[in-house]
């Protein structure tokens, strides 16, 4: 959507993180985005370049083509017609400072959402942030779920930035056409990301980024609930001969902890705006 104050700095700190941490390598940053992005395209256009670094951006002209699903899908083509891994930044986040320590968005995210998967044969890196419970209520839903259905403790799904390499790419493209909805196009891509990586046997790990600095909204929380849980269990309905034949519904499942990299930071969370009555109601 419209991220013209955020988008810039994003592009930036990820052109700042590919320089100090992988300057031999061969990058390309894409920015993809709904029709309603002109104006963060067009401010996006206005960070300098880097030679070293190529940089592709548009939004989508159909109307139908609409959502963070149809935006991660672009950009996985891409990264596939290139043969490179991924890592996916939203185009909100920010950055502040703290007692001298730079918090939020960092360079160092680059390397810890890639580093695993050149270094260590990891096939998807879910982000890890210090936020406050009711930040992000969908984790309170998906978190279980993942552990004793999936056997994949997954804290919090919902972080929004991912690390993928191109052999996990090449098994979303196969199932791609079999099972894109609306939800998947949206905020539900998450949970399909998930579940689609856990039953391909993919090699899963966890990056601490610290804490998240974004624009938090009351009504996109509302949306990201709805999308993230139907996605969720509608996979769990179609997985079902993957986990019981695994058998795990029937026996306490074993919970093997993810493999993390990066070090938690003490750095406190922005403050949250919720209602405890609403809260409770939903």
């Amino acid at each position: 959507y419209n991220e013209s104050e955020t988008l810039p700095h994003v592009i930036r700190i990820a052109l700042q993180g590919l320089a100090e941490h992988y300057p031999g390598a061969k990058s390309v940053i894409v920015a993809a985005g709904s029709p309603e992005g002109e104006a963060a395209l067009r401010s996006a256009e206005e960070v300098p370049e880097n030679p070293a670094i190529k940089r592709i951006q548009f939004v989508f002209r159909d109307e139908l083509i609409n959502g963070k699903g149809w935006s991660i899908r672009a950009i996985f083509e891409i990264a596939d017609k290139l043969g490179a891994d991924a890592v996916i930044l939203e185009a909100d986040l920010r950055s502040d400072v703290q007692n001298g320590t730079a918090v939020g968005l960092t360079p160092d995210w680059i390397r810890l959402l890639m580093e695993p998967i050149r270094t260590r044969e990891m096939d998807m890196v879910v982000s890890r942030f210090t936020r406050y419970y009711l930040e992000a209520p969908v984790s309170t839903l998906s978190y279980p779920l993942f552990t004793a259905i999936y056997e994949c403790p997954i804290r919090r799904m919902t972080g929004g930035q991912w690390g993928i390499s191109h052999n996990l790419l090449d098994i979303y493209f196969q199932r791609f056409h079999h099972a894109w909805q609306a939800e998947v196009a949206g905020y539900g891509v998450d949970s399909w990301l998930a579940t689609v990586a856990i039953t391909a046997n993919a090699r899963i790990c966890v990056a601490n980024l610290g804490i998240k600095i974004h624009r938090p909204l009351a009504a996109k929380r509302e949306v990201v609930l709805r999308q993230v849980a139907s996605v969720l269990f509608g996979q769990i309905k179609l997985d079902q001969d993957w986990w019981l034949k695994k058998g795990q519904l029937y026996s306490v499942p074993m919970f093997r902890p993810l493999p993390i990299f990066g070090i938690p930071q003490k750095a406190a969370p922005p403050p949250v705006e919720h209602a405890p009555k609403v809260m409770i109601w939903k």
